[in-house]
């Protein structure tokens, strides 16, 4: 989906996305966060997984990649999918 919106740039997000991947901090937390689907709300997990991504969101504010406006935009789109999602769930 990505890839068919923005081509330009999918390359460079496939690039960084590897490059996230290496690090084994981020890869804990990209399983954890697939797996939390499956928690509970009251899961004393969500709120450790919820603070280490906020750790790391704050660390890609320093990446150059963050500033481009379509980044931001595409950010926008997955909280809001996030919050529709998690409302479906929810009833």
């Amino acid at each position: 989906m990505l890839a068919a919106n923005y081509p330009e740039k999918a390359l460079e997000w496939i690039a960084l996305k590897r490059a996230d991947l290496t690090d084994p901090d981020y890869r804990q937390d990209y399983l954890a966060y697939d797996q939390a689907y499956d928690w509970d709300p009251a899961d004393p997990r969500l709120e450790r997984l919820a603070d280490s991504m906020a750790a790391r969101f704050v660390q890609l504010h320093r990446h150059p990649a963050v500033a481009d406006p379509e980044v931001a935009q595409l950010r926008q789109v997955v909280r809001y999918l996030g919050r529709e999602e998690g409302a479906a769930r929810r009833r």
